[in-house]
């Protein structure tokens, strides 16, 4: 007996639209568009899938026109931490509008075009990096592109995997604003996940491998979740537009037939040799400096400035000093006059951003990296001195900030599992260690925690004390840790009248002295820590949910400030931090 093995039959229209796919797609909006369009679900679909092929090379040109021609770039973000800040949604309204009257007028090649640019704007809110703005993921962002583009087979099988998902769409005319608002949201919601778990070390050598496992599944399932939305989207359109798809004659043969590339190659990725110069030139100057500046992409460029001027309050190539807190309405970026009355100004409050602080070092070329290193590890104990034999030195590596989403209720996402990965959001700290290629020792969190400060012990061992402040506090009373914490703030301020202390310095004082005179294993740079993070007292700490504790301690400690406080030595581990957390709650249980 014969045993013949199965094979899935597989379509002429899924022929067709691989052939097309290959033929004219070569980066991830291409794909999206054509993704898109087989997933068209209304009535006549096919038909209209057919249209659409018919004019792939416009639909295709389309979906990067925005990147290549009209360069609006404030158009491709949409940042919900912000207030909706970016210009996504009034530039989506646009050219939906553009698109369901070229459809109305049955101007077929407009209304491909018109759907390609749509497609963009639609798309790119449901990518995190879209989300939000930090230097850590500025600096990463057109590698990590580039690694999308070249995994983007095997992300969209991802995508399939999982489970079917339906885009609902709203009633009222603000519909396409309330859709795009949610799935910016929801992509949001692993924006700094994303960072952690993309090493631009190895995936400038071998892009598919700098993503990760759970970098896979993020992107992979808002790859699937853009190319649903922008069929959802195109499917309101011809509805809106009571149009109805002509007979086009598309035949496999013919498409063949007129292919503008070697039969040859037609299934291979073609890699852009001008992209590859481009990432290897920004990875060599992040190695060298810490940050991108010189080789920062022009879109890159515009969405840092725009957003440091109208949401930060800046002005462009200037470095923010503190966390602004301006609230502002941001100006709709200029475009010309939709024909569709669904746009509407939004608010846009600041937000508060961690900035990074970074000496140059030496680093290698990516074009000298012949193969994928290992993994790196993640950040490693305080004390230089406790790495053993071999180990790099503390002062020879350079920590690089973990940025923190400043919302710590932003929502979940609904098509993820509620499990957190044991990481979780503290694995941001191993972004950070992977683009400065951080030795992978890693030292033990501490194995017997004990409380170390007691009221009686002299001031000058409080945190924050030094001798010389020690020295002008014992006059006024303060001679011991007990007398710090019953002294009143303002009166310790106005009888000291030294300038650099005021009054909420006395309260951080005070603050970080409790904290190690409570938390077992705490110690005074570590309470310093706590308190820049937003951790004043025993109860905060072991309230708190260990992964975000520990992703925003660590976003503090690699900041301006926390690098001054630690004198840009190495943020404690994440072990370490984690440990904190669990002898607040032993305190408060005893």
């Amino acid at each position: 007996m014969v045993v013949h093995a199965f094979r899935p039959v597989i379509s002429t229209m899924d022929l067709i639209f691989r052939v097309i796919t290959a033929a004219h797609a070569k980066g991830t909006h291409h794909r999206l568009a054509l993704d898109g369009i087989a997933k068209l679900s209304g009535p006549d679909a096919e038909r209209w899938q057919r249209l659409f092929l018919k004019h792939a090379a416009t639909l295709v040109e389309g979906s990067k026109a925005p990147d290549d021609k009209f360069k609006d770039f404030k158009n491709h973000v949409l940042h919900p931490r912000d207030g909706f800040w970016g210009g996504a949604v009034a530039a989506a309204q646009r050219w939906y509008a553009e698109l369901v009257l070229a459809l109305a007028k049955g101007d077929w090649a407009t209304a491909a075009n018109a759907a390609g640019i749509l497609s963009h704007y639609v798309t790119d809110p449901t990518q995190p990096f879209h989300t939000a703005q930090s230097e850590a993921e500025g600096s990463i962002h057109r590698a990590f592109e580039w690694s999308v583009s070249r995994s983007y087979d095997d992300l969209k099988r991802i995508a399939a995997a999982d489970a079917a998902r339906t885009i609902d769409i709203p009633g009222g005319d603000d519909w396409l604003e309330q859709v795009l608002h949610r799935a910016a949201s929801d992509a949001n919601a692993s924006y700094e996940k994303l960072i952690a778990h993309f090493d631009i070390t190895r995936g400038v050598v071998d892009p598919p491998s700098g993503l990760d496992v759970v970098a896979q599944r993020i992107i992979g399932e808002q790859l699937g979740v853009a190319s649903a939305l922008f069929a959802a989207v195109v499917d309101r359109a011809i509805a809106d537009a009571k149009a109805t798809p002509p007979d086009v004659g598309l035949s496999l043969e013919l498409i063949l037939s007129t292919l503008r590339i070697p039969v040859t190659t037609l299934l291979k990725k073609i890699a852009d040799g001008r992209e590859r110069a481009l990432v290897e030139r920004i990875y060599d100057e992040l190695m060298a400096t810490g940050t991108v500046e010189k080789n920062l992409p022009e879109d890159d460029r515009a969405i840092r400035d725009l957003y440091a001027t109208e949401v930060l309050g800046q002005k462009p190539d200037v470095p923010a000093a503190k966390p602004s807190l301006k609230t502002s309405r941001i100006p709709t970026q200029t475009l010309p006059p939709p024909t569709s009355a669904l746009s509407r100004a939004a608010p846009a409050p600041g937000v508060r951003e961690v900035p990074l602080e970074e000496p140059a070092r030496p680093a290698p070329r990516a074009a000298d990296q012949a193969t994928p290193l290992p993994p790196v590890s993640r950040f490693r104990g305080e004390p230089a001195e406790n790495h053993g034999p071999g180990q790099v030195a503390a002062s020879n590596i350079v920590p690089v900030v973990a940025l923190v989403a400043q919302n710590d209720e932003a929502p979940a996402h609904p098509h993820r599992s509620p499990h957190r990965e044991a990481s979780g959001l503290a694995t941001a700290a191993a972004a950070a260690a992977s683009i400065a290629g951080l030795s992978t020792h890693r030292s033990n969190a501490p194995t017997a925690a004990r409380i170390h400060l007691t009221p009686v012990q002299d001031i000058v061992d409080a945190p924050s004390i030094g001798p010389k402040m020690a020295e002008r506090l014992v006059p006024i009373g303060l001679k011991t840790v007990a007398d710090l914490l019953a002294a009143k703030p303002d009166d310790v301020a106005g009888r000291l009248a030294f300038q650099s202390v005021t009054t909420q310095t006395v309260r951080d004082w005070q603050d970080q002295t409790r904290l190690v005179c409570t938390v077992p294993g705490l110690r005074g740079t570590h309470a310093q820590l706590l308190v820049g993070a937003g951790f004043r007292t025993v109860d905060d700490v072991a309230a708190a949910e260990p992964d975000q504790f520990c992703a925003r301690v660590l976003a503090y400690a690699t900041g301006i400030e926390g690098q001054r406080l630690l004198r840009h030595g190495d943020p404690p581990d994440v072990e370490r931090i984690k440990s904190w957390v669990e002898n607040a709650r032993t305190a408060k249980a005893a």
